[in-house]
């Protein structure tokens, strides 16, 4: 949604209905107590606040990817457990390798 700023076009990329993508939007920012997009007739755009959460979140997108190259590549054999945990507002990627 942050790159289309169109629901419909969105929601084609997400091959879900439109309904369905504003459900899921509407319940993200009910959680999160705050609205993500300045809404208007031609569509939507996240607020300078928001982008700012938007760029942190694929920051965090690619740490957590480049996570996951590198524990595939040293775990052989060996069972990997990743969590994300939102305690005091920050998210800290937990990791167990066991052999």
């Amino acid at each position: 949604m942050a790159q289309s700023q169109s629901y419909r076009q969105a929601a084609e990329k997400l091959f879900i209905t439109q309904p369905a993508l504003t459900k899921q939007i509407n319940l993200l920012e009910h959680e999160l107590d705050l609205s993500l997009f300045e809404r208007d007739n031609h569509g939507a755009k996240l607020s300078e606040e928001e982008e700012m959460l938007y760029q942190n979140a694929l920051v965090l997108d690619e740490q957590i990817n480049h996570f996951l190259c590198v524990a595939k590549k040293s775990a052989q054999e060996k069972l990997v457990i990743l969590t994300l945990d939102s305690g005091s507002q920050s998210l800290m990627v937990n990791a167990v390798l066991r052999s």
